[in-house]
């Protein structure tokens, strides 16, 4: 059976939309607009595909990445002002990260790749940074840490590395556009939330507790994660 899917404004129960007149699944973004939902078309559930973009309404549809061979997917994110898609993709050639224009759609651009895993690529608010949960500091080893490229340039400005103490983790970077540092909030295994720039951290002391320390977020507009 096929997912559907609804727009909602996210303030009131009447700004639920009908269900939109195409499949939607889990892993879908809607971008800031509201006008399209971006996810990957695998052909029935292959998990390899294409990024295909869907105006709302269904009229329009359309391949964001047409030149490229089939790959997998394992980050998506519109940046807050809606002006660029950020992709991070696996293909037999390795991991790569893709930024696609949004308004109007243009051609994606490949800004990093790595023969070594790297995941959930996140983007600033005003599209100018993205990062990558790297591996290449620590090749066939799973405990990554986080590389920040400049978009417009394509280089590597920052890498946020703890090991050997353990692996760090993106979350987002902050949502204010006004922020001079974008800032970003990470995770780390050992010591919980941390706020990274320029391979720059503050790790937050925390109480101890049991079990495990799951996600924190940034709180917008604001001085405190």
């Amino acid at each position: 059976e096929n997912a559907v899917g609804r727009v909602w404004d996210g303030t009131t129960v009447d700004g639920v939309s009908a269900i939109l007149p195409f499949a939607v699944g889990m892993g879908a973004a809607l971008t800031p607009d509201g006008r399209w939902v971006v996810e990957l078309d695998d052909d029935g559930g292959s998990e390899v595909g294409h990024l295909w973009a869907r105006s709302v309404d269904g009229r329009e549809a359309f391949d964001l990445t047409p030149e490229r061979g089939g790959y997998v997917l394992r980050g998506l994110e519109p940046s807050g002002d809606g002006s660029t898609l950020v992709a991070n993709i696996v293909d037999d050639d390795g991991f790569h990260v893709l930024v696609i224009p949004i308004n109007p759609w243009g051609p994606a651009r490949q800004i990093y790749s790595s023969s070594y895993e790297a995941w959930y690529a996140h983007i600033s608010t005003d599209g100018a940074l993205v990062s990558v949960d790297s591996t290449s500091h620590n090749p066939h080893v799973r405990r990554p840490a986080v590389t920040v490229v400049e978009v417009t340039s394509a280089t590597t400005v920052g890498v946020l590395n703890d090991l050997p103490d353990g692996p760090i983790r993106a979350i987002r970077f902050s949502p204010d556009a006004g922020d001079p540092s974008a800032r970003g909030l990470g995770h780390v295994a050992r010591s919980g939330p941390l706020r990274a720039l320029r391979s720059e951290a503050r790790a937050l002391s925390l109480p101890v507790v049991l079990g495990l320390l799951g996600r924190a977020d940034d709180q917008p507009a604001g001085p405190r994660p």
